[in-house]
């Protein structure tokens, strides 16, 4: 069997995994946001993995037919799933031309980004497409997809700049960074 093609990625393929990692890493910065904000807001500390179980579980979680405990339970498998979905599109998207090329514009970029899920969130909870909650302040929601989610994970994918430059295309790339594309701790 050959198995020279499988060490060769394309260059989309070389951000879409790393996108999908680090949008699972910068979608726990964002949970943890909305955990202390919700706690700031005279909530319940599971209240936003309880909000995405409901996605799951239906209108029972805002009338209180199931434990919050429950209810986040079932939310922290979406969430991760969604950040992942949502970390891999964007790993895609920043393959493209100077974003890839620029810390600067990924930055700007992952801003964008996570102001695009909110508003698609926001669109999509006043459409009754996802449940209501009242404690979910739009401020709040603006800042945790905003900042901590898209702003997050333009900042972890920037690394990939360094390693995935254009001097670093070659070999010299593999040698640093990991299997998802990450780059490798120094020994």
């Amino acid at each position: 069997m050959d198995t020279r093609h499988l060490g060769a990625r394309s260059a989309k393929d070389r951000w879409v995994l790393p996108g999908a990692a680090m949008g699972v890493a910068a979608g726990m910065v964002f949970v943890t946001f909305q955990m202390v904000a919700a706690v700031f807001a005279g909530a319940n500390f599971l209240s936003p993995l309880s909000m995405v179980g409901a996605v799951v579980l239906a209108q029972g979680v805002v009338e209180g037919s199931y434990p919050p405990e429950l209810a986040a339970l079932v939310g922290l498998p979406v969430y991760v799933l969604g950040s992942a979905a949502c970390g891999a599109a964007f790993g895609a998207v920043s393959n493209v031309g100077p974003v890839r090329r620029s810390r600067g514009a990924l930055l700007v970029a992952g801003t964008a980004f996570g102001i695009l899920l909110w508003m698609v969130d926001f669109a999509l909870a006043t459409q009754g497409a996802l449940p209501k909650f009242p404690a979910a302040s739009p401020v709040a929601q603006f800042v945790a997809h905003t900042f901590f989610f898209g702003t997050a994970l333009a900042l972890m994918l920037g690394v990939r700049i360094r390693t995935e430059g254009p001097a670093a295309e070659g070999s010299g790339a593999r040698k640093r960074t990991g299997e998802l594309g990450l780059p490798r701790a120094s020994r």
